[in-house]
């Protein structure tokens, strides 16, 4: 697992990434059949997926191997008392084996190595495995590929052929439509988050930052900009 792709982001990182949608939240625990299971949230960041499973029954260990992240997380979540903050990996998570009823990732698959975190799905299980990803229905701002292409043209394609050879079959693909509002601080804090972005001490990070402003100013209606969003839930045993 890519374990410093967010190094000094996790403060942007828990204000701009957004949470997945309810129904998406909801769907999982129908994977289960214990009503209060025990759910390891893999890469769990900052803990935007783990504060909406800790809403319901259950315990959730967040792992997540970046100590800024797991500040970040464990800030958010005080108070929790269904919530363990784990410093681990996909491939070696710490946790006891047969320990869990399900495993989850969001917006973290792609940093994994596939064939260890299936072997440690499996060691800590077995349990049923579900990847989410959040995705906008619009593709990436052009303007900003002189910094990286990804941002005109995102490999999703690659990404779901990973998830498919991850699972192999039976597989199944939910959707969730999860519309997206960004005020403009918001915005700003979501493009500055991602692991392709600039880091502040880079010197393209002011043209960056001016070009993300930019896209506000053009965009956004009435102080909001709107983005169709859609949350996909990847599961397999």
């Amino acid at each position: 697992m890519v374990t410093d792709a967010f190094a000094g982001r996790a403060e942007v990182y828990a204000q701009g990434r957004l949470d997945c949608a309810d129904r998406a939240v909801e769907f999982l625990y129908g994977l289960v059949a214990a009503d209060s299971p025990r759910i390891a949230d893999i890469g769990a960041g900052t803990g935007k997926l783990t504060a909406q499973l800790a809403r319901r029954p259950g315990e959730v260990w967040a792992v997540e191997p970046d100590p800024d992240m797991r500040a970040q997380a464990e800030a958010g979540l005080a108070g929790l008392g269904n919530v363990h903050i784990v410093a681990g990996t996909a491939e070696a998570t710490t946790l006891r084996a047969h320990s869990v009823d399900l495993v989850v990732c969001a917006q973290a698959f792609h940093w994994f190595d596939p064939v260890a975190f299936r072997a440690e799905c499996e060691r800590i299980g077995p349990a049923p495995v579900a990847i989410l990803y959040n995705s906008p229905s619009r593709r990436r701002h052009a303007e900003l590929s002189w910094w990286n292409p990804w941002h005109q043209a995102p490999r999703w394609e690659d990404r779901q052929g990973a998830i498919r050879e991850f699972f192999g079959q039976p597989l199944t693909r939910v959707e969730f439509p999860h519309p997206l509002r960004y005020a403009h601080d918001e915005f700003l804090a979501s493009m500055m988050s991602h692991s392709t972005t600039p880091r502040a001490d880079d010197p393209a990070y002011e043209r960056y930052r001016e070009s993300v402003e930019a896209i506000f100013a053009r965009e956004a209606q009435d102080g909001v900009l709107a983005v169709d969003n859609v949350t996909f839930v990847y599961w397999g045993g």
